[in-house]
């Protein structure tokens, strides 16, 4: 008799295990060189869900002063196309500052599909970070870098949840000036054993 329930239920757990599970986005820890346009972090997604398209959010710290917040941070942009899941598949293109005002630590996007999904699984987006007038001397040089809970609401896939860890981006010294420590740091080494 108690076989007539255990089919069914060895069923529905395999089906539930078949199931797609969100989509997920992990951000890292990015250091970034100071005072320097342009430079790219790429952004993975992973899952395989099939999307139809993206609204990506993201933010710096708490959006900072053009935005409201009190944490002045680099500027952010990203490009949705390029080398992405999406630029390889017929789509709309990339809507830029999808939530408002042109703000330097948030950048809001979008793209859709003209038909169909796409697996969810690859390059997503571009980031790039401009730390121009922020030096490893400076009082803050760390930030967070923020997907999941930015002023603009979160990163979704065209209303499709994702699981998104954010990161942070840390603004570290100039090779020269890493070379110029490390020097330092000989010579006082070296007058030390005199």
């Amino acid at each position: 008799m108690r076989i007539n329930w255990v089919i069914p239920a060895l069923l529905l757990l395999m089906m539930v295990a078949s199931a797609s599970a969100a989509p997920v986005i992990t951000l890292g820890t990015y250091d970034l060189l100071e005072n320097t346009a342009g430079q790219t972090i790429p952004v993975y997604v992973s899952g395989g869900d099939a999307v139809a398209g993206l609204n990506l959010n993201v933010q710096i710290a708490d959006g900072g002063p053009e935005a409201g917040g009190s944490i002045d941070g680099p500027s952010v942009t990203a490009d949705l196309l390029t080398g992405t899941i999406f630029g390889a598949q017929p789509n709309f293109g990339q809507s830029d500052n999808l939530g408002g005002a042109d703000i330097p630590q948030l950048a809001a996007e979008g793209v859709l599909l003209e038909s169909g999904t796409i697996a969810a699984d690859g390059l997503l987006a571009t980031l790039s970070i401009d730390t121009t007038g922020f030096f490893f001397s400076d009082s803050v040089t760390s930030w967070t870098l923020n997907m999941s809970s930015t002023l603009n609401g979160p990163t979704d896939f065209a209303d499709t949840s994702a699981d998104i860890t954010n990161g942070t981006i840390n603004i570290v010294p100039e090779p020269a000036t890493m070379a110029l420590l490390g020097l330092g740091g000989l010579m006082v080494l070296r007058r030390r054993t005199r």
